[in-house]
């Protein structure tokens, strides 16, 4: 049996280890191939405030981090809410299964339409080259920057079309050590807050991670405005003041690319789909952990899969 799945980037791949048990086959259309990333637990993730690092695991912290986390507790209730959802915390009896499936990954701008038949409970999905495609399923992730790409088909697939008023928002750097000491880059990933007196989350809170001579940081900005070169412009100086100020051991020395991802928050309203039947929408996996993304799938798919599976009785029609 054969699926396609429709996303942002690579990190939609994080899902075969549990659809590989439902699905021989698996292609991804994507509309950015080569990117994967946040892949990390957001339970596992220190924070940085007036330059101190509280540990993410509770048993590390002392009285003076317990005091610091109280004053920011509501924002960081606030941001983990937008970034994650309540079925994150079901838990199931979920044993991974090492199976694998052929796997096709295809640029998403490659695909001219998608089309369900209700004669034959296919999904066709018509491309620019090799012609048209048949798929006993389909996933759908569920974020404005995925729909706005094949916006020329969403009305076949959507009865509610996602929207976003914000989008997670990438600004990468090369940096160097200004001093031979290591601080809080010991860790190559944390939460970093300007200001715990402004009880915002939105340009006051960012993730940032390091790795080689490279550092990003990463924060909601307006989806419609992300585009616009001069807003760019200006978050990239601003960035670079913010690093300058907060982490006064490094010394921004390029800058190198912008990009988004998928990663959810500040939903409009909520999606839904127009054949539930034979499709399904995904969440983007960032700041998952491996368990949750095999129990998340496993107690939304399983059933509908088995059903999915179950031979079709045909409708002879026969009278009497």
């Amino acid at each position: 049996m054969k699926a396609a799945y429709l996303a942002y980037d690579s990190n939609s791949l994080v899902t075969l280890s549990v659809l590989s048990n439902y699905f021989e086959q698996i292609d991804f259309y994507l509309f950015d191939k080569v990117r994967q990333e946040n892949i990390i637990d957001f339970k596992q993730i220190p924070i940085l405030i007036d330059h101190v690092v509280i540990p993410a695991d509770l048993n590390l912290r002392t009285e003076t981090h317990k005091n610091i986390f109280k004053s920011i507790e509501d924002e960081f209730l606030f941001y983990k809410n937008e970034l994650s959802t309540d079925y994150r915390q079901v838990a199931s009896t979920y044993t991974e299964v090492q199976k694998t499936c052929q796997t096709e990954i295809a640029a998403i701008s490659t695909v001219k339409d998608i089309v369900y038949s209700t004669k034959t409970s296919d999904v066709f999905i018509e491309k620019d080259t090799v012609g048209i495609s048949n798929y006993k399923f389909l996933f759908v992730e569920d974020h404005q920057i995925v729909s706005e790409n094949f916006n020329r088909f969403a009305k076949n697939i959507f009865s509610v079309t996602p929207q976003n008023s914000h989008v997670w928002f990438t600004l990468e750097y090369d940096y160097e050590l200004k001093k031979p000491r290591e601080y809080h880059l010991k860790t190559n990933h944390f939460i970093l807050v300007k200001d715990r007196l402004n009880h915002s989350i939105l340009d006051n809170w960012y993730f940032v991670r390091t790795f080689d001579n490279k550092i990003t940081v990463q924060q909601w900005v307006p989806f419609n405005q992300f585009k616009n070169s001069d807003f760019q412009k200006f978050m990239i100086e601003r960035v670079i003041r913010l690093l300058k100020e907060k982490l006064d051991l490094i010394q921004i020395t390029k800058f190198n690319q912008y990009y988004v991802n998928a990663t959810p928050g500040f939903s409009a309203h909520k999606t839904s789909l127009k054949n539930n039947k034979l499709s399904c929408l995904m969440p983007s996996f960032n700041f998952w952990s491996k368990d949750e993304i095999n129990n998340y799938l496993y107690l939304k798919l399983d059933k509908k899969m088995k059903e999915l599976n179950k031979p079709q009785t045909p409708n002879l029609n026969i009278r009497g």
